[in-house]
């Protein structure tokens, strides 16, 4: 589905309150996993822990033929110790916990300062947390079929090219990390 239609699946993504779960969706998942992605990713998943009678909201889910996912979005001033109620936190540990002890899920959680400020860091542990599924990393891979250079490495794409031309058949391209 397209980003739009998973956000119009997804009304309460519009919201002010959806800030973080909006950039997770735009800068972090669609990128690396687009619309094959999202057809796979369920958003606010409520779990049940019946023997405490607790009612618990995952950010986001995502289910392959091998694996579940619970991803979430833990927000600086919302998840914090010392930033909510000891209530809240409390009931935050504890969700944590049914989530990896309990459930049948697999938990990433990714922190709002990585994926408003730094969503590359944040894809970067998305995919450590999907590095041996392999519906995801051929959802992955079909993204990058359109990644396209960008103009430096045209340039030594072009450079390497005319020194084949040349007769030379060895050649070496160096770039700082990253580029």
């Amino acid at each position: 589905m397209t980003i739009q239609e998973y956000f119009n699946k997804y009304p309460a993504l519009n919201s002010s309150n959806a800030y973080l779960e909006r950039r997770f969706v735009q800068e972090v998942f669609f990128p690396d996993y687009g619309e094959n992605g999202l057809d796979l990713l369920g958003y606010q998943t409520t779990l049940y822990d019946d023997r405490k009678g607790q009612k618990y909201e995952i950010d986001f889910t995502l289910e392959t033929p091998t694996e579940k996912y619970a991803i979430e979005t833990d927000g600086l001033y919302y998840h914090a110790s010392g930033a909510v109620t000891a209530d809240y936190f409390e009931r935050l540990q504890r969700k944590q916990n049914y989530i990896i002890n309990e459930s049948k899920y697999r938990l990433t959680r990714l922190v709002s300062t990585n994926i408003a400020n730094h969503p590359k860091d944040a894809r970067y542990e998305l995919r450590r947390a999907f590095v041996a599924d392999a519906t995801m990393n051929e959802i992955r891979k079909g993204q990058a079929e359109n990644i396209e250079p960008h103009e430096i490495q045209k340039e030594a794409l072009d450079a390497l090219d005319t020194t084949r031309k040349n007769g030379h058949s060895k050649g070496v391209v160096v770039f700082a990390t990253g580029v």
